[in-house]
C-alpha cells in the first residue's frame, strides 16, 4: 500500500539543485536505503519527507492519517530532563510506558540520568529510543549509527528487521544498510532513482543502469553520455579496488601473524622507550581503573609495528577513548609496561571537533600561507587536485568552510590531517557523515599509506577492508588482540563473548519483496470493479473500526486504574492480570490496523476506479 508519494517535487539550496521535479513512492512496510554524495542533499530530501521542509513545487501526498517519526542527524538544545521523562513524553498508550522501560534496559540507560549528562554514544541511543516509541507508519533515521557501537547497531538491525513499520535510512556503515534494507532510492544532481534492491544489491543495479543509460544518451546527448561513462568508470573500478584491497590485507595480516608467531616472549625491560626497529610500541599487561575504582580494561598485551593497520572495538563506555590515551602517553595506565619508540612522531583525527576556521576558504583553510600548493606527506601538489582526491570540485575550493556539508567538513579535516606523514595516524571514528565513494577513497588512502594506523570505528565493513588486526574488548574488561578482520574475529570468537553476534539477515530475498508489490499492482489494474465483499467493507468498515476504537479506549482506561491503584511492588497474581490486560490491547491495536489498512486499501481502490487519470498517475509509476 501507498502511504507516501512526492509527486513533481522540485527544490532548491542556496541556488544549488536538490530536487528536480522527481517524484518517489513509499509502501507500507519497506525498508528504503537513501544514498549519495555528501552535499547532494540526502538530509534536506529526509526534512521534505518528514514535512519539516517545504518543496517549491510539486505535491506531498500522504495517506490519510499518516504519522511519521523522524531521528535527524544532529540534536540541537538537548532539554535539560532525565532520560525517563524524555522517553515518556511521546508516548500514547499507557503500553507502551513497558516498552520504554525494556528499551531502556536493553540500551543500557540510567532512566534518572539527564541526557546533558550522558556521552554521545548514549544520548544517540536515547534519541533513537524515542524516536522509535513514537506510534508511527513511517520512520526516517538520517546517521542513526553515528556514535553508535557494534552490540547498538546489532539491536537496531534487528528491531528494524522485526517491525512492520517502514523505514527510510540514511547511514555510512554499509553493512548495517546491507543487512535491514530491501530498496534503494539514490539520490544524484537533483535526480532521484529508485533501485529495486537493497544496498547489498546497488552497486550491481547501478552499474547496469548507467550502463543502459550511456547506451540511451550516447544518441541523444554526447556530453551526458560522457558524464556518465565517468560516473561509471568511478562504480566498476570501486569493485574491482575491493578485490586488490583484500589481497594487499590478506599479504599484511599473514606478515603480522607471522611476527607475532616467531617473536619470542620476554620479560620486558624498564626502559621507556623501544630501540629503532619495526617495532613501535608495545604493551605488557596493561590496565586502566578510574578513580573511583571501576576497572576499564586489563590484561592487554599488544606489539605495534611499522604498516601495521589496528582496529580496536568495543562497546560505548568500555576504555576505548581512554586506551587511546594511554597510548598517547597523555595518561599512565594503572597496570602494566608500555614502551614506544624514542622518535614516534603522531596525530590524531578526533570524532566530532569543530573547525575554527569556518570563515576561511576551503583553499585557505589547506594552504594556510596562502599559497596554491599543499605538502602531502612530503611531496608539493596542487591543492585543487589534491581537493578532487577527496571528491571536492574545483569551484568548491573557493567555497566557505562554513558552507559545507556535515559530512565535507569531514572530508576536508581528513585531508588536511593525511597530507601530513606522521609515523602513527590515530583515527577515532573517521567514517562519521561520510558517503560511500568517499569511505572508498579513504580506505584506498589508508592501505597505500607509509606510516602506521590505529583506528576507533564501530563501521565493520570499513573496519574489514582497512584493518590488519583488531584489539577487541571483550566481556569483564579483557582486551585482546585478534590478527585478521573484525569479520574473522566473529566467526572464531563470537560464541565464546556475549558483545558481539553474526547479524541476521532478513528471511525474505529483497528480488522477492519488489517482485510482490509488482505483482500486487498488476492484479490490481486487471480488477475493473468492487466486490460484493469490498462493497461491504466500504460501506460497514468505518463503524467496526470505531467500535474497536472505544474497545481500546475502554481497555487504556482499565490499564490506567489497575496501575494507579496497584501498590508496588506487584504480587504474582496483579502480574499475571497486569499481563492479560497488556496482550488484549495489543490484539486489540493490531486489529484495528487491520480494519484501517482494509478500510483504505479498498478506498484508494474505488478512487482509482472513478478516474482512469488518477489510475494512471498512481499505478505506472509502480509497473515502471
Amino acid at each position: 500500500m501507498n502511504i507516501l508519494t512526492l509527486k513533481d517535487a522540485a527544490l532548491h539550496v542556496h541556488k544549488k539543485v536538490i530536487l528536480s521535479k522527481e517524484t518517489v513512492h513509499i509502501y507500507a512496510g519497506e525498508k528504503i536505503a537513501l544514498v549519495g554524495r555528501n552535499g547532494c542533499g540526502k538530509s534536506t530530501l529526509l526534512r521534505v519527507l518528514a514535512q519539516e521542509l517545504d518543496i517549491e513545487e510539486g505535491v506531498y501526498i500522504p495517506k490519510p492519517g499518516l504519522s511519521i517519526a523522524y531521528l535527524c542527524q544532529n540534536h540541537k538544545n538537548v532539554p535539560e530532563c532525565s532520560v525517563e521523562t524524555f522517553l515518556h513524553e511521546v508516548l500514547k498508550a499507557p503500553h507502551l510506558a513497558f516498552q520504554a522501560e525494556e528499551l531502556l534496559l536493553t540500551l543500557n540507560l540510567d532512566p534518572k540520568q539527564k541526557l546533558s549528562q550522558l556521552s554521545g554514544g548514549e544520548l544517540r541511543r536515547a534519541y533513537i529510543a524515542r524516536t522509535l516509541l513514537i506510534p508511527s507508519d513511517l520512520i526516517i533515521l538520517d546517521e542513526p549509527t553515528n556514535h553508535l557501537d557494534i552490540v547498538g547497531i546489532e539491536w537496531l538491525e534487528s528491531w528494524i528487521l522485526k517491525s512492520k513499520q517502514a523505514f527510510i535510512i540514511v547511514a555510512h556503515d554499509r553493512k548495517f544498510l546491507k543487512n535491514v534494507t530491501q530498496r534503494t532510492l539514490w539520490l544524484h544532481q537533483g535526480k532521484l532513482r529508485s533501485a529495486p534492491v537493497g544496498f547489498e544489491g546497488f552497486e550491481t543495479w547501478q552499474e547496469t543502469f548507467l550502463q543502459e543509460q550511456i547506451r540511451i544518451q550516447s544518441r541523444l546527448d554526447v556530453k551526458l553520455a560522457q558524464e556518465l561513462r565517468w560516473l561509471a568508470r568511478g562504480v566498476t573500478a570501486r569493485r574491482r579496488r575491493n578485490e586488490g584491497r583484500l589481497s594487499r590485507l590478506k599479504e599484511l595480516r599473514a606478515q603480522k601473524a607471522n611476527f607475532s608467531k616467531n617473536q619470542q616472549k620476554m620479560v620486558p625491560s624498564r626502559q621507556d622507550d623501544v630501540g629503532l626497529t619495526r617495532q613501535l610500541m608495545e604493551g605488557w599487561n596493561l590496565g586502566y581503573t578510574l578513580p573511583e575504582g571501576r576497572g576499564l580494561f586489563k590484561e592487554l598485551n599488544f606489539r605495534l609495528l611499522k604498516g601495521d593497520r589496528i582496529g580496536i572495538i568495543g562497546p560505548n563506555g568500555c576504555g576505548k577513548s581512554t586506551l587511546i590515551r594511554v597510548l598517547t602517553k597523555e595518561i599512565t595506565p594503572s597496570e602494566g609496561i608500555l614502551k614506544t619508540a624514542s622518535t614516534l612522531h603522531w596525530s590524531m583525527f578526533k570524532q566530532n571537533q569543530p573547525i575554527e576556521e569556518l570563515s576561511f576558504s576551503v583553499k585557505r583553510f589547506l594552504c594556510s600561507q596562502g599559497s596554491d600548493y599543499v605538502d602531502v606527506q612530503g611531496k608539493q601538489r596542487h591543492v585543487v587536485a589534491y581537493l578532487k582526491e577527496f571528491l571536492f570540485s574545483p569551484e568548491q575550493a573557493h567555497c566557505l568552510v562554513q558552507m559545507l556539508s556535515g559530512g565535507e567538513r569531514n572530508r576536508l579535516r581528513l585531508a588536511k590531517l593525511l597530507s601530513q606523514s606522521p609515523d602513527l595516524l590515530i583515527l577515532d571514528e573517521p567514517t562519521n557523515d561520510l558517503d560511500i565513494e568517499t569511505l572508498d577513497f579513504l580506505k584506498d588512502f589508508l592501505l597505500q599509506y607509509a606510516g602506521t594506523i590505529i583506528i576507533v570505528s564501530h563501521d565493520r565493513d570499513f573496519l574489514d577492508d582497512v584493518v590488519s588486526s583488531v584489539l577487541v574488548f571483550e566481556s569483564q574488561g579483557k582486551v585482546r588482540e585478534f590478527v585478521g578482520s573484525f569479520s574473522e574475529y566473529l566467526q572464531a570468537e563470537s560464541e565464546r563473548h556475549a558483545f558481539f553476534k553474526i547479524p541476521e539477515k532478513s528471511s525474505k530475498p529483497c528480488a522477492e519483496k519488489s517482485s510482490s508489490v509488482e505483482a500486487s499492482a498488476r492484479s490490481s489494474l486487471k480488477k475493473e470493479k468492487l466486490s460484493y465483499r469490498e462493497k461491504f467493507l466500504l460501506e460497514n468498515g468505518l463503524q467496526e473500526i470505531e467500535e474497536l476504537l472505544d474497545q481500546k479506549r475502554r481497555l487504556e482506561e482499565q490499564l490506567v486504574h489497575f496501575q494507579r491503584n496497584s501498590p508496588l511492588p506487584l504480587n504474582a497474581s496483579q502480574i499475571e492480570q497486569l499481563s492479560v490486560m497488556s496482550q488484549t490491547l495489543c490484539e486489540c491495536l493490531e486489529k484495528i490496523q487491520e480494519k484501517e489498512e482494509a478500510w483504505i486499501n479498498v478506498a484508494e481502490k474505488e478512487s482509482r476506479l472513478c478516474s482512469k487519470d488518477e489510475k494512471d498517475c498512481l499505478l505506472r509509476p509502480v509497473l515502471n
